[in-house]
């Protein structure tokens, strides 16, 4: 039975002058309140006694169980219950297994019994830097906590998720005016972890407004804190992990929201590829950042075109030229996929038992950057599926311009179709099931919800079994590894009115 009274980790001043744990910040030595006011600041030490259990089962008695129970038995009398077990408090709170929790969720075991973190390596990096009362101590508790929520609803983890998530904002504002620390590694990745904490926690269906609150704000710091960064960030392991591991999300939601990206891609682009070193994975990777941003322009570019547009031919124009810019880009994508795969041992696929450690992290990375082309082609082709069918209510079209149209339309459902089950076969080594292989973890599913989500449940050429394939793999990303904007409303197809 679980002992659910929890005494106040406030200070000792705190305590004493019944002040809301929501004002007292814990903060060692001295507390913000208690070092206002000049005060001396202590805290109780509570030995981790935030959870007790009783044992109940009789294995748990052992050899306190009462030798003469038997004889009374059999005298007709009632035998004397064992005495109560004592009982037994966690050794430690569960504020010292978030680090390791959120560590393991971002890393898969390699045949040498190690384990490979890719983009997240850098946390390690980062963790014997960070102070208890950093902004990434905070964005770490509420990233760890709405975890264990979701896997287990309690009220009690809830306001824990919901005060780290507030501390954590708190010292963003204040890091944000503080030159120095905008170009620190420790602040950047509080703010993707900060990311990642809205789409853990979700967006009810019946939510008012887009999505999860925040999460939007969380993304534009992001571009905001890499500027600031400037070309320093990519002189350092862990500034290229960290580049890596923002700018795919930054990608991901210009592709996504069909908006340009960001101007100065361009310039940090330039900068990797004079400065970092080739075998870095940021600079393998590098093509397709490139190539990714072109996909979001061509989606831009034809969107903001096609709602300016009002003549018929000139919308015809439009179609034309967005579909040969797609299929050039398309040619480019797997052309840059066949050099880099070429250059590898091994083909893009889950890693063998047998394989070594490099070759394990190398197969990994290119399963992920194969279905990085595959996400973009399959996105520029849904968006442009979506005009050619809007073709179809006009009128005042001649037939051989109307057999055109459709051979387009026909194209981009193959293309869109064939991108679709490519991605869906990497599900079974990047989400693997019945102890097929690691368990799913947060990087994994991070990198197949939104293409399952925006790709392939929305668009019109992959309704289907291939739509009900991914919404299986949502579900599973929600209620399995936690996310559960996979089942949210916030990801949604671009609108073209």
């Amino acid at each position: 039975m679980v002992n659910t009274g929890l005494p106040s980790r406030a200070c000792e001043n705190c305590r004493q002058r019944r002040v809301t744990v929501l004002q007292c910040d814990y903060r060692r030595p001295s507390c913000e309140r208690c070092e206002r006011a000049g005060r001396p600041c202590a805290y109780r030490d509570l030995e981790s006694r935030e959870l007790s259990f009783r044992i109940r089962t009789p294995a748990s008695y052992g050899h306190q169980v009462d030798n003469n129970n038997d004889t009374k038995k059999d005298q007709g009398q009632q035998p004397r219950s064992p005495p109560p077990s004592p009982a037994h408090a966690l050794t430690e709170p569960w504020d010292v297994h978030i680090i390791p929790l959120i560590l393991s969720q971002f890393s898969f075991p390699l045949p040498d019994g190690g384990r490979f973190y890719g983009s997240l390596e850098c946390f390690t990096a980062i963790l014997p830097t960070m102070r208890p009362d950093s902004i990434m101590r905070f964005a770490c508790d509420a990233v760890g906590y709405v975890f264990l929520v979701n896997k287990a609803p309690s009220r009690e983890l809830a306001t824990r998720h919901r005060r780290a998530y507030g501390q954590a904002l708190q010292r963003l504002r204040r890091a944000l005016e503080v030159p120095i620390l905008q170009r620190d590694d420790g602040v950047l990745l509080a703010v993707w972890l900060l990311c990642l904490y809205e789409l853990m926690l979700g967006t009810p269906p019946d939510a008012p407004g887009l999505g999860p609150s925040n999460w939007a704000a969380h993304s534009m710091a992001l571009i905001g804190l890499l500027r600031a960064r400037g070309r320093e960030q990519f002189r350092t392991s862990t500034g290229c992990q960290l580049f890596q591991l923002c700018y795919h999300h930054i990608q991901t939601c210009a592709l996504q929201s069909g908006t340009e990206p960001d101007p100065e891609a361009k310039q940090w682009f330039e900068t990797i590829q004079s400065t970092v070193n080739i075998a870095n994975p940021l600079y393998l990777f590098l093509p397709f950042f490139f190539q990714g941003d072109e996909a979001a322009r061509i989606i831009s570019k034809t969107l903001n075109a096609w709602g300016r547009s009002t003549q018929t031919q000139e919308k015809l124009g439009i179609i034309e030229a967005a579909f040969q810019a797609t299929r050039e880009l398309e040619i480019t994508m797997d052309q840059s996929w066949e050099r880099l795969q070429s250059c590898s041992h091994h083909p893009g696929n889950a890693p063998a038992p047998t394989m070594t450690t490099a070759a394990a992290k190398g197969a990994h990375l290119l399963l992920h950057i194969r279905n990085h082309i595959d996400t973009c082609v399959l996105r520029v082709n849904s968006v442009l599926l979506e005009l050619l069918r809007e073709t179809n209510a006009w009128s005042s079209i001649w037939s051989e311009t109307r057999k055109d149209l459709d051979h387009l339309q026909q194209s981009c459902v193959d293309v869109a179709r064939d991108r679709a089950d490519r991605i869906l076969l990497t599900l079974p080594q990047l989400m693997p099931e019945n102890n097929a292989g690691p368990l799913p973890g947060w990087a994994n599913a991070m990198r197949l919800m939104w293409p399952a989500r925006v790709i392939i449940l929305a668009s019109p050429a992959t309704r289907g079994i291939r739509a009900e394939a991914a919404g299986e793999v949502l579900r599973r990303i929600a209620y399995e590894v936690g996310i559960m904007q996979a089942v949210g409303s916030f990801f949604q197809p671009v609108s073209l009115s």
